[in-house]
């Protein structure tokens, strides 16, 4: 990442910023549309392997949302060139315009049936991209994010929308497929705080657990950066129950 690349990105973020709606939606409910984006993509898309659930902690600002299940599968992996790139905003964006672009050629050559079912999912025209639950971060605070692959987990972590560090490969940890941690400026999400009844819609779901927090204690500045990293992977979850044991 060069300067050039810097200049380009900070200007992408102070146009973002500009129009935030472009991103997240209406404002009074970018922050909702973040967890359920990301619910859609671990729970409903089918991208991960094995049988995923959501072990979820929010507090007034801020959120940590955890996917378990699997890594992503090959056949979606396969579509990344993962070394070098910086995964927010680079890579997932371009990758899933080559998966729109698959579908819709073999959709014109009237061979839906042949289309895998992630493709159709996250090709569809009403989402969830696979960037989506992440895209609009570049506006959040500070956040964390992580994805797990077969050939082991990819961490980056941002200040104000700016990479901390280049994306870091590290060893597969647990069960965790899939975390995003944030911090949100109510500024740019104008429907903050997350309220216990938040919570309690996602509860709904039996694959999800998720508990509120009074006080926003969850996602420091130091918690984004590259010394910090494994522990966002360090929590053991109750199988029976999905509760966090430690955060």
């Amino acid at each position: 990442m060069n300067e050039a690349w810097w200049a380009r990105h900070r200007q992408f973020i102070a146009e973002a910023h500009s129009r935030p709606e472009a991103l997240i939606g209406p404002r009074e409910s970018g922050h909702r549309m973040l967890l359920s984006q990301a619910v859609r993509l671990v729970l409903k898309s089918g991208v991960f392997e094995g049988s995923p659930r959501v072990v979820l902690k929010v507090s007034p600002h801020q959120y940590v949302f955890r996917g378990n299940a699997g890594p992503l599968r090959r056949t979606v992996e396969r579509h990344f060139t993962w070394r070098a790139k910086l995964i927010l905003y680079e890579d997932w964006m371009a990758q899933n315009r080559v998966i729109v672009e698959a579908c819709d050629r073999l959709l014109d050559q009237e061979e839906s049936k042949t289309i895998p079912a992630w493709m159709q999912y996250l090709g569809g025209a009403t989402g969830p991209t696979l960037y989506s639950p992440i895209w609009p971060l570049v506006l959040a605070t500070r956040h964390f994010f992580g994805i797990r692959t077969h050939s082991g987990t990819w961490c980056q972590g941002f200040h104000n929308g700016l990479p901390v560090s280049s994306p870091e490969n590290r060893d597969t940890y647990g069960a965790t497929s899939f975390v995003v941690a944030a911090e949100l400026d109510p500024q740019v999400f104008l429907g903050l705080p997350f309220t216990p009844e938040d919570v309690a819609v996602l509860n709904r779901d039996s694959r999800i657990a998720a508990t509120f927090v009074d006080s926003d204690t969850l996602v420091s500045e130091e918690s984004v950066t590259r010394p910090h990293y494994a522990s966002w992977f360090d929590e053991v979850s109750d199988q029976s129950t999905g509760a966090i044991q430690s955060l």
